[in-house]
This record gives structure tokens, sequence and C-alpha cells, in this order.
């Protein structure tokens, strides 16, 4: 519980501090893609605590580029 309340004190603290800052400088972009970053990460951090197991992103990529590696192993060989 306790570590919810903290990763709860760095996101509010995170946005305090930064939102208000770009929000003044009409910075949008900045904005937005600062709010996804936070909502991402606390998103994982979330996940991450209720102990569930997360897929390895380079798994996903192995697979996907696999065809071209044995493509050009092939025509090399």
């Amino acid at each position: 519980m306790l570590m919810w309340i903290g990763i709860a004190a760095v996101i509010v603290r995170a946005g305090l501090k930064d939102i208000p800052a770009l929000w003044g400088q009409r910075s949008y972009k900045e904005l937005i893609m600062l709010t996804m970053l936070i909502v991402v990460i606390a998103s994982v951090c979330g996940v991450q605590m209720a102990h569930v197991k997360l897929p390895n992103p380079l798994k996903g990529i192995e697979t996907i580029l696999k065809p071209y590696v044995q493509t050009i192993e092939s025509l090399l060989t």
C-alpha cells in the first residue's frame, strides 16, 4: 500500500511542477507528450506492483525481424 502512495505522490509532484509551467508557455505538444509519458510510466509501475508478468518487447522485435535476418543470411551463404 505504501508503494502505491509513493508512486501516486511522485506522479502528482511531477504534474504540479511541470504541467503549469508548460501550460503557461503554451507548449501544448510538450504538455501532451509529458502527460502521455506520465500515464504510461504510472501504468507500467502499477502493473508491475500487481505482479503481472509483462511481455519482453525485445521478443516482439525479434519475431518481427527474424524473417528478414533469415533472408539476408540465406543470400550471404
